[in-house]
């Protein structure tokens, strides 16, 4: 459920963003997990947000300057992050799921754990210059969706075929 005072917050910009999650981290010894589901965030500058562990179920996003921003451990299932630049973004354990990407950049972003499923990501920039900081988690839906338009190198050093050995040898 979306908060509004969150959303209030965050729509001021990242700054002020950040310095009230900082003197919020906790409450009663509970995280703060920022709730944006559903928000409307789209064409805003959220570069180095920290959103780690934000619920953006079904967010916005479209055009939506992420560089920097950490979207560790963040929810993005059904989010839209068309033309959404990722430029350096932490995407730990991040889960895109069903999440529309058209013409997204994610150069230089750090994937770990990373979650890709049911997402085409067929006209994403900057798949190349990903920073791969451990293997990550990719559907065959995922790949049927975005055709021959995946990088093989990407879905190498996305860690891909690594329970797949026998087809390491025929790539």
């Amino acid at each position: 459920m979306l908060d509004k005072e969150q959303l209030r917050i965050l729509l001021m910009g990242s700054d002020e963003w950040n310095t009230w999650r900082a003197g919020e981290k906790y409450l009663s010894g509970i995280a703060v997990t920022p709730e944006l589901e559903k928000a409307h965030l789209n064409n805003l500058d959220l570069s180095h947000a920290d959103l780690s562990g934000a619920n953006l179920l079904l967010a916005d996003l479209r055009g939506a300057d992420l560089r920097g921003a950490d979207l560790s451990q963040a929810n993005l299932r059904g989010a839209d992050l068309s033309k959404a630049y990722l430029g350096g973004a932490v995407l730990h354990e991040t889960v895109f799921e069903l999440t529309t990407f058209r013409e997204t950049d994610f150069s230089y972003c750090k994937m770990q754990s990373t979650v890709l499923f049911n997402c085409d990501i067929r006209d994403c920039r900057g798949l190349l210059e990903v920073d791969h900081e451990g293997p990550s988690y990719i559907n065959k839906e995922t790949i049927r969706k975005s055709a021959d338009f995946i990088p093989l190198r990407f879905l190498l050093e996305l860690g891909a075929f690594d329970n797949l050995p026998s087809c390491k040898k025929n790539i």
